[in-house]
C-alpha cells in the first residue's frame, strides 16, 4: 500500500489553528449562565463530537456528489489509487459511523449525561429509536430493561460497549456488547444499523447542543 504523509504536517498545523479559532468563538457564543454548568474540557470535548457529525454530514454529501461530479471523482479517485485502492471507496463507511459513535457518546464528558434537563431532552429524543424496524435487543436476566420506557438505558449500554472496545462491525450494523464485570447475568446486545446508529449520535449532540448554546443556536437536525 503506498501510503504518503508528507502534506500531514501542514495540514495539521492548519487544523489546530482552525480548531483553536473555532474553540475562541464559540466561547463568546456559549450563553454565560449556562457555560459554569460545564468547564472548559467538557466544553471542547462537545466541539469535538460536533465536528465529528460535520464530517460525517460532508461525507454523506460528498458521497451523494461523486456520481455526478468527473471533477470530484477525480480526486478522489486519484486519492484511492494512491493509497492501494483499486475500487472506489464509499466515504460513509463502517469507520466514520464508529469514529462519530465513539466522539459522541464516549469523548464527551460525563457532565453531559447526568444533567436532568438534558437527559430529559434526550430520553425524548431516543425514544424515537425504539420504532426502528433493525433495532434488535437482547439483554440477561438481571439487567434493567431496555425499551421505550427507558430509552437512557440503550444509550448507557452503547456508551459502555464503546469505551471498552466491545463492539462487532458487520456488513451494515453494529453490535454493541456490555457486560457487568460483576455480574455475568447482567449483559446486553444491542445492534444497530449504521443508520440508526448515526441517529443516536446526532440526538446526543443535538441535546449537548442546546444545553450550552440554547434554542438561539440550535443545530439543525439530518434526521426531522
Amino acid at each position: 500500500m503506498n501510503l504518503k504523509f508528507s502534506g500531514f504536517a501542514r495540514d495539521f498545523r492548519e487544523v489546530k489553528e482552525n480548531r483553536s479559532a473555532i474553540r475562541r468563538a464559540s466561547a463568546r457564543c456559549i450563553i454565560p449562565l449556562r457555560r459554569g454548568h460545564m468547564n472548559d474540557t467538557e466544553n471542547v470535548a462537545f466541539l469535538d463530537a460536533k465536528n465529528v457529525l460535520l464530517l460525517v454530514r460532508k461525507l454523506a454529501r460528498l458521497d451523494r456528489e461523486r456520481s455526478s461530479n468527473r471533477w470530484l471523482d477525480g480526486i478522489l479517485a486519484d486519492e484511492e489509487q494512491k493509497s492501494g485502492y483499486k475500487l472506489k471507496v464509499p466515504l460513509l463507511n463502517q469507520a466514520a459511523f464508529l469514529a462519530m459513535a465513539y466522539s459522541a457518546l464516549v469523548w464527551l464528558r460525563e457532565s453531559y449525561f447526568i444533567n436532568e434537563r438534558a437527559k430529559k431532552t434526550l430520553s425524548d429524543r431516543v425514544e424515537r429509536i425504539f420504532d426502528d424496524s433493525t433495532l434488535v435487543v437482547n439483554t440477561g436476566p438481571k439487567a434493567k430493561k431496555i425499551d421505550k420506557s427507558c430509552p437512557l438505558e440503550l444509550v448507557r449500554r452503547v456508551r459502555n460497549s464503546l469505551g471498552h472496545a466491545s463492539v462487532e462491525i458487520k456488513e451494515r450494523t453494529f453490535l454493541f456488547i456490555d457486560t457487568n464485570p460483576r455480574n455475568s447475568d447482567d449483559w446486553a446486545k444491542i445492534e444497530m444499523s449504521w443508520a440508526t446508529v448515526g441517529q443516536l449520535c446526532e440526538f446526543v449532540i443535538l441535546t449537548c447542543n442546546d444545553l450550552l448554546y440554547g434554542a438561539a443556536n440550535r443545530l439543525q437536525p439530518t434526521i426531522a
